[in-house]
């Protein structure tokens, strides 16, 4: 049966709300003295929220759980927001070679190869769809 009126309002609107950071995996995680780190050498509104809300460290924390259990984004846990949002961004930044900047001060974080790998996929993605225009 279908809801109707405010209380339909309501699922919607608590069903697509970023929860709380705490419900995020451990494998996404930034602490706090990295986070500040990283985000005080982001260039421009980079470091700020996202058109669609995301603000940057829980888009950052969304892309490192990604690279780092070698999910899919489909599978990318739903207390980060949606994550065609999440994908779209992390293209924009590979467009825009945001991440050797993210790469350099992630140094000795032991999800930095995964988050490469995943940057160097896309890139080759990218390349080929450059190639065929």
């Amino acid at each position: 049966m279908v809801q109707r009126g405010k209380a339909a309002v309501e699922t919607v609107v608590s069903a697509e709300g970023p929860q709380s950071r705490h419900e995020d995996p451990i494998e996404g995680r930034l602490s706090i003295r990295r986070w500040y780190d990283l985000s005080s050498r982001l260039p421009g509104q980079l470091s700020a929220k996202s058109i669609n809300g995301l603000d940057t460290r829980r888009f950052l924390e969304a892309v490192l759980w990604v690279a780092a259990t070698d999910s899919t984004w489909s599978q990318l846990p739903k207390s980060y927001g949606n994550f065609h949002i999440v994908y779209q961004r992390f293209v924009r930044w590979t467009k825009l070679d945001v991440w050797d900047l993210v790469f350099s001060r992630l140094q000795g974080d032991a999800r930095l190869p995964a988050l490469q790998r995943l940057v160097r996929l896309e890139r080759e993605i990218q390349q080929r769809r450059h190639m065929k225009t």
